[in-house]
């Protein structure tokens, strides 16, 4: 979807923008004929619909198959010793993602497990436990905003752990 809306940019740019650039450089804005702005009007226009279009034919993952998703990377973490989890929450996230040059706000699928410590166990030793096991399959660190000590991610997905008080523990998949 990104790609096709790319690359009709770059054609709107060569197509369009590129002939009016040159006649500007080479004649004053008031002698630029009304036909050059009327063709940047089309433009802008056949770039929206073909917008509209792309979104219908193309449609992203429903939220459903993100939370089947989610479910299945959750089952699939290790489990620290005697941890049980008492309540499922599934919810969106917008969240700025610093790595990326224009840090942009993306919507995020998040399955979400509040869970209680056992006896004697302090919640950032589980957190601690998450991060070692998890870079140890393969997941990398990485910088969010989730408000995590550790995000990790891995396949499209990210992970967080945070400790919520000394004996509760939310362990976080978010899928974009």
């Amino acid at each position: 979807m990104k790609r096709i809306i790319r690359g009709f940019a770059v054609c709107v740019d060569w197509v369009v923008l590129l002939p009016l650039w040159r006649r500007l450089i080479r004649d004053p804005l008031w002698r630029v004929p009304a036909a050059i702005f009327t063709g940047i009007a089309v433009a802008i226009v056949v770039l929206a619909i073909a917008v509209i279009v792309a979104a219908a034919l193309f449609p992203g993952e429903s939220d459903a198959e993100k939370d089947r998703r989610n479910e299945e990377v959750m089952a699939s973490l290790p489990t620290y010793p005697g941890v049980t989890c008492t309540q499922k929450f599934k919810w969106d996230n917008m969240v700025r993602v610093p790595s990326l040059f224009y840090n942009p706000l993306r919507r995020f699928r998040t399955l979400t497990y509040r869970c209680l410590m056992p006896d004697g166990a302090r919640s950032e030793e589980a957190v601690d436990f998450y991060s070692r096991e998890l870079i140890a399959q393969g997941w990398k660190p990485v910088n969010l905003n989730f408000g995590a000590r550790y995000a990790l991610f891995k396949d499209g997905y990210y992970f967080y752990a945070v400790s919520d008080g000394p004996d509760v523990i939310e362990l976080n998949v978010a899928k974009r």
